[in-house]
């Protein structure tokens, strides 16, 4: 045992292009390390005119370290109950279940042109558990995904959903008000499974 305050730095055995993220580490006298003072790192390294080397670290700061650990992974926790809120003539609002440890969402806009449905971010950073994509044609389905991004970055596998947005009334063009809302469905992808190594410095 290393008595103190301790920073350690290892090789993240999962490398740099596998998206599983720490969620938990158990020291060999079966204590539990925070994940508060645990994190990844993912970069490339790039020397002028050597090939990128990717990189992978774990960084652990502990108190009086056994030197020892088992490091539990999973796949990074998708967005829960995704809903649609409100539906109008140009933009739809989403909804969902705040993420424990998720630093922020990404909600993506898709469109299907000829069976294909093409996806492009409409909201790149939003903090809370709602967004609303504006700019929509009226009368028109779209398709919805949500993630969660965690530290590292670790962004999660998508939720999806889909919402129709509603008609240009005649009420609608003199300012007097708006049309009903549209028709949605909601769908849902599930966690991943874990994994588990064991590492000792």
């Amino acid at each position: 045992t290393t008595s103190g305050f301790q920073y350690i730095r290892l090789q993240d055995v999962v490398g740099y292009s596998v998206p599983l993220m720490v969620s938990s580490i158990r020291r060999s006298d079966n204590k539990q390390v925070l994940l508060a003072n645990v994190w990844q790192t993912r970069r490339i390294v790039r020397y002028e005119g050597q090939p990128d080397v990717p990189e992978a670290h774990l960084h652990i700061f502990d108190w009086n370290t056994t030197g020892n650990y088992t490091i539990i992974y999973s796949r990074a926790m998708p967005v829960q109950q995704l809903s649609v809120q409100g539906i109008f003539n140009t933009s739809v609002t989403l909804s969902w279940k705040s993420n424990v440890n998720a630093n922020y969402y990404i909600v993506y806009l898709g469109t299907r042109v000829n069976g294909s449905t093409s996806f492009s971010i409409a909201n790149a950073y939003v903090l809370g558990s709602q967004a609303t994509v504006s700019g929509l044609v009226p009368s028109t389905q779209y398709w919805f995904q949500v993630t969660a991004v965690y530290a590292g970055p670790f962004e999660s596998d998508p939720a999806n959903i889909s919402a129709s947005t509603t008609e240009l009334s005649a009420s609608t063009f003199g300012g007097t008000g708006l049309t009903s809302a549209g028709s949605s469905s909601i769908g849902t992808t599930s966690a991943g499974t874990s994994s588990v190594g064991t590492t000792s410095f």
